[in-house]
Protein backbone atom coordinates (compact mmCIF):
# COMPACT_ATOMS: atom_id res chain seq x y z
CA UNK A 1 0.00 0.00 0.00
CA UNK A 2 1.32 3.23 -0.95
CA UNK A 3 1.43 6.28 1.55
CA UNK A 4 0.50 9.69 0.34
CA UNK A 5 3.45 12.32 0.90
CA UNK A 6 1.04 14.14 2.63
CA UNK A 7 1.11 11.26 5.32
CA UNK A 8 4.75 10.72 5.52
CA UNK A 9 4.92 14.33 5.88
CA UNK A 10 2.59 14.45 8.76
CA UNK A 11 3.42 11.24 10.60
CA UNK A 12 7.46 12.74 10.29
CA UNK A 13 6.46 15.83 11.68
CA UNK A 14 4.09 14.69 14.40
CA UNK A 15 7.24 12.50 15.63
CA UNK A 16 9.30 15.05 15.69
CA UNK A 17 7.32 17.17 17.79
CA UNK A 18 6.16 14.19 20.03
CA UNK A 19 10.03 13.45 20.93
CA UNK A 20 10.46 17.17 21.25
CA UNK A 21 8.74 17.91 24.21
CA UNK A 22 9.27 13.62 25.72
CA UNK A 23 12.59 14.73 25.66
CA UNK A 24 11.87 18.28 27.31
CA UNK A 25 9.33 16.58 29.83
CA UNK A 26 12.19 14.24 30.97
CA UNK A 27 14.15 16.60 31.38
CA UNK A 28 12.02 19.07 33.53
CA UNK A 29 10.88 15.91 35.21
CA UNK A 30 14.64 14.85 36.50
CA UNK A 31 15.54 19.05 37.26
CA UNK A 32 12.24 19.03 39.71
CA UNK A 33 13.64 15.52 41.52
CA UNK A 34 17.32 17.55 41.88
CA UNK A 35 15.79 20.80 43.01
CA UNK A 36 13.50 18.85 45.52
CA UNK A 37 16.27 16.53 46.67
CA UNK A 38 18.47 20.06 47.29
CA UNK A 39 15.38 21.73 48.88
CA UNK A 40 15.15 18.43 51.54
CA UNK A 41 19.20 18.51 51.43
CA UNK A 42 19.27 22.40 52.87
CA UNK A 43 16.87 22.12 55.21
CA UNK A 44 18.30 19.25 57.22
CA UNK A 45 21.49 20.15 57.04
CA UNK A 46 20.38 23.76 58.95
CA UNK A 47 18.70 21.71 61.65
CA UNK A 48 21.36 19.68 61.90
CA UNK A 49 23.46 22.35 62.79
CA UNK A 50 21.12 24.06 64.87
CA UNK A 51 20.62 21.15 66.64
CA UNK A 52 24.42 20.29 67.45
CA UNK A 53 24.16 24.43 68.00
CA UNK A 54 21.62 23.90 70.93
CA UNK A 55 24.11 20.82 72.33
CA UNK A 56 26.85 23.01 72.29
CA UNK A 57 25.20 25.52 74.31
CA UNK A 58 23.49 23.57 76.90
CA UNK A 59 26.68 21.43 77.69
CA UNK A 60 28.10 25.42 78.80
CA UNK A 61 25.15 25.15 81.22
CA UNK A 62 24.32 21.47 82.19
CA UNK A 63 28.25 19.80 81.96
CA UNK A 64 26.15 16.57 81.31
CA UNK A 65 25.89 15.48 77.49
CA UNK A 66 22.78 13.36 78.05
CA UNK A 67 20.97 16.15 79.67
CA UNK A 68 22.14 18.41 76.86
CA UNK A 69 20.84 16.22 74.14
CA UNK A 70 17.87 15.80 75.92
CA UNK A 71 16.87 19.18 76.04
CA UNK A 72 17.76 19.74 72.36
CA UNK A 73 15.50 17.32 71.26
CA UNK A 74 13.15 18.67 72.96
CA UNK A 75 13.71 22.57 71.64
CA UNK A 76 14.53 21.24 68.32
CA UNK A 77 12.04 20.12 65.39
CA UNK A 78 11.98 19.24 61.82
CA UNK A 79 8.31 19.52 60.14
CA UNK A 80 7.25 16.17 59.43
CA UNK A 81 10.62 14.52 60.19
CA UNK A 82 12.43 13.42 62.61
CA UNK A 83 15.75 14.90 65.17
CA UNK A 84 17.77 12.11 66.97
CA UNK A 85 21.20 12.31 69.23
CA UNK A 86 22.75 8.84 69.03
CA UNK A 87 25.89 7.99 70.97
CA UNK A 88 28.86 7.06 69.81
CA UNK A 89 27.63 3.60 69.19
CA UNK A 90 24.54 4.71 67.36
CA UNK A 91 22.29 4.00 70.11
CA UNK A 92 19.94 6.94 71.16
CA UNK A 93 20.38 8.94 74.67
CA UNK A 94 16.83 8.17 75.37
CA UNK A 95 13.57 7.03 74.34
CA UNK A 96 12.41 7.50 70.63
CA UNK A 97 9.50 9.02 69.87
CA UNK A 98 9.45 8.24 65.97
CA UNK A 99 12.21 5.87 64.40
CA UNK A 100 13.79 6.77 61.28
CA UNK A 101 16.19 4.41 59.09
CA UNK A 102 19.81 5.30 59.79
CA UNK A 103 23.12 4.67 57.98
CA UNK A 104 24.83 1.18 58.90
CA UNK A 105 28.04 2.84 59.38
CA UNK A 106 27.45 6.65 60.55
CA UNK A 107 30.76 7.97 60.88
CA UNK A 108 31.09 7.17 57.04
CA UNK A 109 27.94 8.92 56.77
CA UNK A 110 28.58 12.55 58.37
CA UNK A 111 28.55 15.46 56.20
CA UNK A 112 26.16 13.28 53.62
CA UNK A 113 22.81 13.12 52.63
CA UNK A 114 21.41 9.58 51.84
CA UNK A 115 18.10 8.43 50.57
CA UNK A 116 17.47 5.50 52.73
CA UNK A 117 14.11 3.08 52.59
CA UNK A 118 12.33 2.79 55.85
CA UNK A 119 10.66 -0.37 57.50
CA UNK A 120 7.56 0.57 56.35
CA UNK A 121 8.93 0.97 52.72
CA UNK A 122 8.92 4.51 52.50
CA UNK A 123 11.89 6.35 50.93
CA UNK A 124 13.74 9.01 53.51
CA UNK A 125 16.09 11.97 53.46
CA UNK A 126 18.68 11.29 55.79
CA UNK A 127 21.69 13.63 57.22
CA UNK A 128 23.97 12.81 59.64
CA UNK A 129 26.10 15.44 61.81
CA UNK A 130 28.93 14.66 63.94
CA UNK A 131 29.56 16.43 67.31
CA UNK A 132 31.87 16.03 70.13
CA UNK A 133 31.86 17.19 74.17
CA UNK A 134 35.10 16.43 75.41
CA UNK A 135 36.54 13.14 74.42
CA UNK A 136 32.32 11.83 73.70
CA UNK A 137 31.60 11.69 70.34
CA UNK A 138 27.76 12.27 69.74
CA UNK A 139 25.84 12.05 66.41
CA UNK A 140 22.80 14.24 64.93
CA UNK A 141 20.82 12.79 62.51
CA UNK A 142 17.47 14.42 60.94
CA UNK A 143 15.83 12.90 58.44
CA UNK A 144 12.19 13.10 56.63
CA UNK A 145 10.22 11.60 54.76
CA UNK A 146 10.31 11.48 50.70
CA UNK A 147 6.44 10.95 50.81
CA UNK A 148 5.21 14.87 50.22
CA UNK A 149 8.21 15.39 47.32
CA UNK A 150 7.33 11.91 45.58
CA UNK A 151 3.73 12.74 45.54
CA UNK A 152 4.37 16.00 43.59
CA UNK A 153 7.07 14.71 41.31
CA UNK A 154 4.17 12.28 40.30
CA UNK A 155 1.73 14.25 39.65
CA UNK A 156 3.86 16.17 37.65
CA UNK A 157 4.16 12.75 35.50
CA UNK A 158 0.64 12.47 35.18
CA UNK A 159 0.53 15.64 33.55
CA UNK A 160 3.55 14.57 31.48
CA UNK A 161 1.84 11.71 30.71
CA UNK A 162 -1.31 13.26 29.59
CA UNK A 163 0.21 15.95 27.65
CA UNK A 164 2.05 13.76 25.31
CA UNK A 165 -1.22 12.40 24.10
CA UNK A 166 -2.61 15.29 23.58
CA UNK A 167 0.76 16.81 21.85
CA UNK A 168 0.90 13.81 19.45
CA UNK A 169 -2.53 14.96 18.66
CA UNK A 170 -2.37 18.77 17.89
CA UNK A 171 1.09 17.87 16.19
CA UNK A 172 -0.53 15.35 13.51
CA UNK A 173 -3.63 17.78 12.83
CA UNK A 174 -0.86 20.50 12.87
CA UNK A 175 1.15 18.43 9.87
CA UNK A 176 -1.61 17.18 8.14
CA UNK A 177 -2.45 20.66 7.57
CA UNK A 178 0.76 21.84 6.84
CA UNK A 179 1.24 19.48 4.31
CA UNK A 180 -2.30 20.39 2.99
CA UNK A 181 -0.99 24.13 2.54
CA UNK A 182 2.34 23.17 1.57
CA UNK A 183 1.82 20.39 -1.52
CA UNK A 184 -1.19 22.61 -2.84
CA UNK A 185 0.80 24.15 -5.55
CA UNK A 186 1.98 20.50 -6.75
CA UNK A 187 -2.14 19.52 -6.53
CA UNK A 188 -2.47 22.85 -9.17
CA UNK A 189 0.01 21.61 -11.69
CA UNK A 190 -0.88 17.73 -11.53
CA UNK A 191 -4.56 19.16 -11.78
CA UNK A 192 -3.36 21.12 -15.09
CA UNK A 193 -1.15 17.96 -16.27
CA UNK A 194 -3.78 16.00 -16.14
CA UNK A 195 -5.96 18.49 -18.18
CA UNK A 196 -3.51 18.43 -20.95
CA UNK A 197 -4.58 16.66 -23.80
CA UNK A 198 -3.80 15.96 -27.51
CA UNK A 199 -4.92 18.71 -28.85
CA UNK A 200 -3.79 21.12 -25.94
CA UNK A 201 -0.12 20.01 -26.36
CA UNK A 202 0.75 23.85 -26.18
CA UNK A 203 -0.39 24.32 -22.55
CA UNK A 204 1.90 25.34 -19.81
CA UNK A 205 2.25 24.27 -16.07
CA UNK A 206 1.29 27.34 -14.07
CA UNK A 207 4.94 28.01 -11.64
CA UNK A 208 4.79 29.56 -8.91
CA UNK A 209 7.94 31.61 -8.96
CA UNK A 210 7.37 32.33 -4.79
CA UNK A 211 8.03 28.77 -4.26
CA UNK A 212 12.14 28.07 -5.31
CA UNK A 213 12.10 24.46 -5.63
CA UNK A 214 9.16 23.87 -8.02
CA UNK A 215 10.73 27.21 -9.78
CA UNK A 216 13.59 25.09 -10.48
Amino acid sequence: MQVSLRARLTAWYSLLVVLTIAVFAAAVLWLHWRLLLEQFDDGLESIAATADNVVAEELEEVKDLSRAVAEMVAVVRAEGGVVQALDSNGSPFGAVARSMPLPPRLAAARWSVQTLVGADGHSWRVFVRRGKAGDRQYYVPVGTPLTEGVEQWNRLLKLSLIGLPLALLFAAGGGWWLGWYGLRPMRHMVAEAHAITASTLDSRLTVQPSIPEIAQ
